[in-house]
This record gives structure tokens, C-alpha cells and sequence, in this order.
């Protein structure tokens, strides 16, 4: 048998072909060039390296390609920027640059880097924060020596915080429109960090504290204690304002309980060392009065004695007791102090952090020879999933903004507050020479987030169900939500590079545009008409155990990019302009035998079945 057609992803052989410049009688939403792909440092199913992975993304015609490290910043070896020496660097660039290919970042691990404020899952981490930030600086150094600049991004899972009571939860109508879970609002879970160590403390909602109402006073004349759910402190929250959180109350409400015990006992256990007191100095008159009246005598009677002894005792005891709950009290007092909600504490340290990197990133495009200065380094978040924040595209918007507006804080500000709350000198400034403006703009050049389509396809798991309605209408109304939001990250020029990347369902998936529910498509083409001059890759990697390259193929497809004239009847000077659906008779990438024949083994016309019934 001969299969004579060729490849389109012959780019050596075919000079030109997936240019995406060629005339055409329909412009494409984006052209080839202009759509890459990922690919992983380590494959998991070859294990080929990151030297044969950029090898394969070259043949397979890739314009552009974002490197995802997949390799543990806990592993002690086999990969991350720290495995790869000057010549690997050196053979990665030249072959780079060889086939114009262009290498635009790369995507921090996901087993280990997950955020920029030091959470481990456990506690806010001071060491891990401090590992990961100087991983991300190594990581935009080989980005600098293989690529000569671009992005390094952290997929955002900041800190855990609820769904219910997002302002972005309900709709314009006040209607519930995302939940954690089904009754989330019942038994979920607040946080509390404790800003001494990072320790988190949960604030179960579900459970009623008792709380001291001092206006409301009992038959006995103390404040009544009643006891009060979540909602209470919430609108306590409200009424005192200043940025108070209802968590924040709850928490202290029930270490008040405590501490209020702790200064009960501090008086009970002082009233009881005077009492002792007074008995001692009782029975040390009453000996005093035997030696004035028995000036021979040697010892004291036994019942003076044994009082005195045991008088001292109680002193010195109910005295160690006293210290020992003030320092209860003045604990308590402290934690008290030291406990802020998650939502302030980790959104300051995650945007600290973040302004720090752009800085870096700033001072690297400046000072280090290897970037081209028409591609500057830049860091940020990438849009995470549902249940952390950063998942969600207000968070992740607020996170990048709030983070260049630190950078320019810490660019233009001669002092700063540290996490204690103590004003310092400010080790940034005196570096920087420009003034607010220029730091605006640096702070624009060197942060900027990463919008995983996919990602925000998630939240179609936690879309509210409405009785009666069908799966069919309520994906229609959950897409009219998404492209929403895809308008509101087109609009606020946080975003700066987008992974195009689809899912059958609301699970997080890796297919190529055009092979789930998503409008992937119709999201990139609403950043393209918003003059969005970043990056787009594919991260359809769950396609390609079905065919090679449908990363690729299936995202072009499903971008109508044209192709060129190397194909008989299509391309540039044929009769039609192609289409990559058109190639090999559309049957380019799937995955189900043709229902026909072409070339050398399509019958003659004037040959039949002995049935005469046309074979087509």
C-alpha cells in the first residue's frame, strides 16, 4: 500500500507553510504563530528530558512554547532550573533559535509551588515561602539564559477561605451563585492565622459560642451570657467596621472565655495568699510573744510552728499560682493580638511577595547581559482553581494590582511597615532613581498574571442548580458567567499570558481547544479584540496518548489558522484558501476511521458493484 500525502508538520521540508501571515479570504481568530503549547520538563509517559522535549515541540511545528517544571522543589535531584548547566542552557538556546522558535516562560511546579505566601497546606511557612521566592528567581534566571527573557508564573493557590459569603458568590439579585459544597454555609470553615508563627486556628461556623452581654444584666446583677452562632459575630463585624472580620470576633470571643477564667483565678488564688498572709503574720506575732516571754527557749511550740509552716506554704503556693494565670492572661492577650483572618494576613504577604519578584525581575532585565530588552522578565499568579484564593477572577486581579502597587511602594517609599507592624528603613528605594510614574510602569512591565482558560471552567462544579432546569441550560447559563469573566481579565490588564486549554466537564482538564464544553475559543478571541498582545499556549496535554501533536493540531483547528501553499488546491495561490480542517480531507488528528477513500485507491467512475450502488 503507498500513502502518499504529506506531513503538515514538516516544517523543514516545507518552508513557510504554517506561516500564519498568508492572505486569506477569512482572517483567523489567531494565527499559527501566534498559538504555542506547553510542554513538561520531565514527560510522564516518555521520560524524555526537557532537552528532547523541546526537541519534539520544534518538529512538531510549535512557534512558541512555555516550559512546565514538573519536577518537586523538595527533590533533592532530576530536575529544575538548579539541574541544568551552561552547556544544556547553551544547546536548549541555539537550538532555539535555530527554528525561531520562541521560548516565553516557564510554569513553576505544581507538586510544591503553589503560592507566594509560604502555605504548606498547614501553616504559613516562613523557610517555604523563603525557598520558593529563591526558586522562582533561579527560575527566571534560565529564563534569561535560554530564552533571553519572559514570564515565570506560580498557579495560585494562596490560602483556603469559603465560597458562600463571596461578594461574587450571588448575583446581581442577591441569589446564591457558587457554593464550596451543598450547605457550605452551614459547616464550613474559617481561618485564623496566628502572625507570630503563621499557625492556623479554624473557625468552626457551625458551632455557638458564649458570649457576655454587658448590657443585659441578670437577676444576680452580672451580664447575661447567651450563646451565639457565626451570623452574631457577622453582624457585629458589620457594626464595629474598620475592616474587622467576623472570624476575627468569634475567635476572640471564645479566648475570652478563657482568659476571663485566667483573671477569675488570678483573684480567686490572691484572695487566698492574703488570707494566708494574714494567718501567717498571725502566728509569727504569736511567736514573736512566746521569745519575748521564754528568752531561753529554743525552739517554738509545735502548734506556732506547724501554723507558720503551713501558712507559708499557702503564700508561696497561691503567689505561683497568681503568676502563673496572669501569664495565662497576658497569652491570651497576645494571641488575641497576633490573630488575623487568613483573608488579611496571607493577601499582604502574597502581595509583598510578589512585589519583591517583580523588583528582581526589574533589576535582572536591567543588569543581566542575557536579556534582550525587547522581552523583559515578569512574574505573576496564575488564575488557580475554585477552592483557594486566587481562584477566582476578582481575587486574581486584586492579587496583581494589589501586588504592583506594592512594587511601588517599595520602589518609591524611603520607609515601610514590616510584618510586625514596626516602621523601617526601606532596602529597595535608595536603588531606585525614577519616580511614582516610572515605578507604575516598571511594576505594569514586571508583574503580570496568567489566565488558564481551564482553570476558570472549574467553577462550572460549584454553578448554582436550579430545580427543574437541564444540564444543557444551565452549562448555556454558566458560559454567559464565563465570558463575563473572560471581559472583566480582558479589561484589567492584569493578565499577560494565556494558556488555552479545554475540559469535558467541570473537572480540571488538559484537552486542546475545541474538544470540551469551554468557550476557549471565543475567550482568546475576545482578548485579541482587546489588542491583547501576550502569550497563547495550548496545555492539551491529555490528548496527545491519542495521536502526536493534537496539542497543536486540534487548537488549530479549532482557531481556523490557515495554512500555506505546500498543499495541491490549497493555501496561498490555490483556488480556496485551507484551513487545517481541510488537509487530508478533514481528517487531520482524529481519532475514528474515514468513512472514505482517496488517492490511488478511489475507485474509477465507471467502475461499479454488481449491486450498481455508487461507492462514495
Amino acid at each position: 500500500m503507498i500513502f502518499a500525502y504529506q506531513s503538515p508538520l514538516d516544517r523543514q521540508y516545507y518552508s513557510g507553510q504554517v506561516s500564519g501571515d498568508a492572505p486569506t479570504l477569512e482572517t483567523p481568530i489567531v494565527p499559527i504563530k501566534d498559538l504555542g503549547m506547553t510542554i513538561p520538563e520531565t514527560n510522564p509517559a516518555t521520560g524524555a528530558n526537557i532537552v528532547q522535549n523541546v526537541e519534539a515541540a520544534v518538529r512538531s511545528g510549535a512557534s512558541q512554547i512555555q516550559i512546565v517544571m514538573t519536577t518537586s522543589s523538595q527533590a533533592a535531584i532530576g530536575g529544575r532550573p538548579k539541574a541544568y548547566g551552561k552547556d544544556v542552557r547553551e544547546g536548549i538556546k541555539e537550538k532555539l533559535k535555530a527554528n525561531q522558535v520562541n521560548l516565553v516562560g516557564v510554569e513553576m511546579p505544581t507538586s510544591s509551588i503553589t503560592n507566594m505566601t509560604g502555605f504548606d497546606g498547614q501553616q504559613f511557612n516562613r523557610q517555604k515561602l523563603q525557598d520558593d521566592m529563591q526558586e522562582v528567581r533561579d527560575a527566571m534566571t534560565f529564563v534569561a539564559d535560554v530564552a533571553q527573557g519572559g514570564g515565570v508564573d506560580i498557579v495560585s493557590f494562596e490560602f483556603p477561605r469559603t465560597i458562600f459569603d463571596q461578594e461574587w458568590a450571588k448575583d446581581n439579585r442577591g441569589n446564591k451563585l457558587f457554593e464550596a459544597y451543598e450547605n457550605e454555609e452551614k459547616t464550613a470553615r474559617k481561618y485564623i492565622v496566628d502572625t507570630r508563627d503563621g499557625r492556623i486556628n479554624q473557625v468552626p461556623i457551625d458551632q455557638k459560642v458564649p458570649v457576655v452581654k454587658k448590657d443585659k444584666i441578670g437577676p444576680d446583677g452580672l451580664p447575661i451570657v447567651e450563646e451565639e452562632d457565626f451570623n452574631y459575630f457577622k453582624a457585629e463585624a458589620a457594626r464595629i467596621g474598620g475592616g474587622v472580620k467576623a472570624e476575627e470576633l468569634y475567635f476572640r470571643a471564645r479566648t475570652e472565655g478563657a482568659k476571663r477564667q485566667a483573671e477569675a483565678y488570678t483573684a480567686y488564688y490572691g484572695a487566698q495568699r492574703d488570707r494566708a498572709q494574714q494567718q501567717l503574720d498571725f502566728a509569727n506575732a504569736q511567736a514573736e510573744e512566746f521569745r519575748a516571754q521564754n528568752p531561753q527557749a529554743r525552739q517554738l511550740p509545735k502548734e506556732i510552728q506547724e501554723r507558720i509552716d503551713l501558712h507559708t506554704k499557702e503564700v508561696t503556693s497561691n503567689r505561683e499560682l497568681i503568676l502563673s494565670q496572669r501569664q495565662q492572661v497576658l497569652q491570651y492577650e497576645e494571641i488575641e493580638k497576633a490573630s488575623v483572618s487568613t483573608d488579611k494576613y496571607a493577601l499582604d504577604r502574597a502581595k509583598k511577595s510578589y512585589a519583591e519578584l517583580g523588583i528582581h525581575a526589574m533589576n535582572e532585565t536591567k543588569h543581566n547581559p542575557n536579556v534582550s530588552k525587547d522581552k523583559p522578565l515578569y512574574v505573576g499568579p496564575e488564575l488557580g482553581w475554585p477552592g483557594t484564593f486566587g481562584g477566582h477572577p476578582d481575587e486574581f486581579i486584586q492579587l496583581v494590582k494589589g501586588a504592583r502597587e506594592e512594587m511601588v511602594k517599595l520602589l518609591t517609599q524611603p520607609k515601610i511597615q514590616d510584618e510586625q507592624g514596626n516602621i523601617i528603613e526601606n532596602p529597595y528605594a535608595p536603588s531606585f532613581s525614577g519616580g511614582v510614574r516610572e515605578a507604575e510602569e516598571m511594576a505594569k512591565k514586571h508583574i503580570k498574571g496568567l489566565f488558564d482558560t481551564s482553570h476558570l471552567g472549574m467553577w462550572l462544579n460549584h454553578y448554582r442548580r436550579i430545580a427543574g432546569e437541564s444540564d444543557e441550560t444551565r452549562l448555556a447559563n454558566f458560559k454567559v458567567w464565563y465570558m463575563d469573566q473572560v471581559k472583566a481579565l480582558a479589561e484589567s490588564d492584569a493578565v499577560g499570558a494565556i494558556q488555552a486549554v479545554d475540559s469535558a466537564s467541570g473537572a480540571h482538564g488538559h484537552l486542546p481547544a475545541g474538544q470540551g464544553i469551554l468557550p476557549v475559543v471565543d475567550a482568546v478571541k475576545l482578548f485579541k479584540e482587546k489588542n491583547f498582545q501576550g502569550f497563547i499556549v495550548s496545555e492539551g496535554h491529555e490528548e496527545e496518548k491519542f495521536g502526536q501533536n493534537r496539542i497543536l493540531l486540534k487548537t488549530w483547528e479549532a482557531f481556523g489558522s490557515p495554512i500555506g501553499g505546500a498543499y495541491p488546491g490549497l493555501g496561498v495561490g490555490a483556488p480556496f484558501p485551507g484551513r487545517w480542517r481541510d488537509v487530508q480531507n478533514s481528517y487531520l488528528g482524529r481519532l475514528y476511521n474515514p468513512n472514505f477513500i482517496v488517492g490511488a485507491y478511489a475507485p474509477s467512475n465507471d467502475w461499479k458493484l454488481w449491486s450498481e450502488v455508487p461507492l462514495e
